[in-house]
């Protein structure tokens, strides 16, 4: 092997020792972070029988532990958000979502704008309260719950219940 081969070798395994341990550091606020949301679904299972419905970009976890119907914000897993780039005001207003999870950064939407920004408005216009604010990477997820349902207290509660640092 010879010297610039060596050197070569040597610098792809420093450079990819850092690569490693910043993949790992980011793994483990990854990993905080769906646990949270896990606990959440598990805390919000008890009020599945409500048939309610989470809107978040946490289209896993969350809407999987809790049996709550998921609106998905980024449209991933929802064929009119999808097709038309965002949720109207007329189809939030048709789901009217009882639980919606924001992120912000900086006091503004922390992603995009064009699919947030309606379900910022709706929650706005009906008055929803925040229950919670949860802080993941210079995110704040704020959580918006509606105060006409049912349970409410007992389910801002259960979400309060949940909150974990990360």
């Amino acid at each position: 092997m010879t010297l610039a081969e060596i050197l070569l070798v040597f610098t792809l395994l420093i450079s990819n020792a850092t690569f490693l341990s910043e993949l790992s550091y980011y793994h483990s606020y990854d990993q905080k972070l769906k646990d949270t949301q896990i606990d959440i679904g598990q805390s919000l299972k008890p009020f599945s029988n409500y048939n309610y419905t989470v809107a978040s970009d946490f289209a896993g976890s969350l809407p999987y532990y809790s049996s709550w119907k998921d609106l998905d914000i980024l449209g991933l897993n929802d064929k009119f958000i999808a097709e038309n780039g965002a949720a109207t005001p007329e189809y939030l207003e048709g789901k009217k979502p009882d639980l919606v999870i924001l992120p912000f950064r900086n006091g503004k939407i922390a992603y995009s704008a064009n699919y947030e920004e309606p379900f910022y408005n709706f929650v706005k216009k009906n008055n929803y309260v925040i229950v919670n604010t949860l802080y993941w990477n210079n995110i704040s997820y704020i959580y918006y719950l509606n105060p006409k349902i049912k349970k409410f207290n007992d389910i801002k509660k259960a979400i309060l219940s949940s909150n974990k640092e990360y």
